[in-house]
């Protein structure tokens, strides 16, 4: 279990490096408007800016049911269950798994599609929930059939959907699903999607 645990660590922490976009998401389709108007410091004086990009990630916050997209990336959260346990299958195995006391699980059901012309590297991992608390709550691994592998390359208008597992306190308030489109060499750039 242990071993499995690092691998995935590992695994996980590669996909971060070598993330698969730098560019801010978007909601829908409206990542293919390009907003041209608006003159680059270079422009406005012959003086080169030296100032360094502002490290605040860009976030969007969006519903349950609708897609952040990139040029090469879009994920859509389809819907988010709240339960005290879950019932996962492997091959003809069935079991019941059940939070720890005082908490709950959140399952989001969730799809990843490259639109992009190049393969991606999607992770598990690259999902949180978050509250109005601050706290971060990472990827439960889940043995079901149902669940997201940890990794997956995805080509040219492939897609894959499933689900995502948390374990958060049943008292938690304002959860968000979060995806991190960036890594930490290109920035972070966030979509948040409300939890009803």
């Amino acid at each position: 279990m242990k071993t499995k645990a690092i691998i995935s660590v590992l695994l996980i922490g590669l996909v971060v490096l070598f993330g698969c976009t730098s560019e801010s998401p978007t909601k829908g389709e409206t990542n293919n408007q390009t907003d041209n108007t608006t003159p680059t410091n270079n422009e406005i004086n012959d003086n080169t800016d030296t100032t360094p990009e502002s490290s605040v990630p860009t976030k969007i916050e969006i519903n349950v049911g609708e897609t952040a997209k990139t040029s090469k990336i879009e994920v859509t959260v389809k819907s988010v269950e709240k339960t005290t346990e879950y019932e996962y299958c492997v091959a003809s195995y069935c079991n019941m798994e059940s939070a720890k006391e005082g908490n709950i699980f959140l399952i989001a059901d969730v799809e990843v599609k490259n639109v992009g012309a190049d393969q991606v590297y999607f992770s598990v991992g690259d999902f949180s929930a978050t509250d109005n608390e601050g706290s971060r709550y990472n990827t439960d691994v889940s043995l079901s059939e149902d669940a997201i592998e940890m990794i997956t390359q995805l080509y040219q208008n492939q897609k894959v959907s499933g689900k995502v597992y948390f374990e958060v306190p049943e008292n938690a308030e304002g959860l968000k699903i979060i995806y991190d489109f960036g890594n930490i060499i290109t920035g972070t750039d966030l979509a948040s999607w409300e939890v009803e």
